[in-house]
């Protein structure tokens, strides 16, 4: 029977996004109301008011791309990980067997992680409930994954993990 379970956990913003969005409000209401003011009283009017329309979908376009959504694919053993970006673009970070784990565990203060070791980011950002997995990968060798699993999740992968792992949750 195959085992399949999907998860997607939206990336929390930071206040450094905050301000990111906020200086590009700023500078495209500065930039139209400078268009505007030299295109108004010409004959250029139309144009202008395309420019600023123009500009104003493109901050759009822009401000919903920064948003941030992790999905994570479970299938019989295997945990793919995609980066879903302002819900238009999907990149695949990294697939991987659970059977490779080496370590699994919450995240906390005491955890150590080795600075020669691939780090894949796939978490909410909030530091809840986040875990760990290190693990060794076909083609970038050790790797740590810090992700954020709901229960459901957290069970499937615990199943497949290797028999040694399994001993020491218990």
């Amino acid at each position: 029977m195959d085992v399949y379970k999907e998860q997607l956990v939206k990336k929390a913003t930071t206040q450094r996004d905050d301000f990111k969005k906020f200086i590009l409000i700023l500078m495209a209401i500065s930039l139209a109301a400078f268009i505007l003011v030299l295109t108004l009283p010409t004959i250029f009017a139309v144009i202008g008011i395309f420019l600023v329309l123009a500009m104003f979908y493109g901050l759009a376009f822009l401000i919903k791309g920064m948003s941030v959504e992790y999905e994570y694919l479970f299938t019989n053993g295997e945990l793919d990980i995609d980066k879903i970006t302002g819900q238009r673009s999907r990149k695949r970070l990294i697939t991987f067997k659970i059977s490779t784990a080496t370590a699994i565990g919450p995240v906390t203060d005491d955890v150590q992680f080795n600075d020669d070791y691939v780090t894949v980011i796939a978490s909410s950002g909030l530091g809840e409930g986040d875990w760990y997995m290190e693990f060794n990968h076909k083609d970038h060798g050790n790797c740590y994954l810090i992700f954020t699993p709901n229960e459901e999740m957290l069970e499937l992968i615990k199943g497949y993990l290797p028999r040694k792992l399994r001993m020491q949750d218990n």
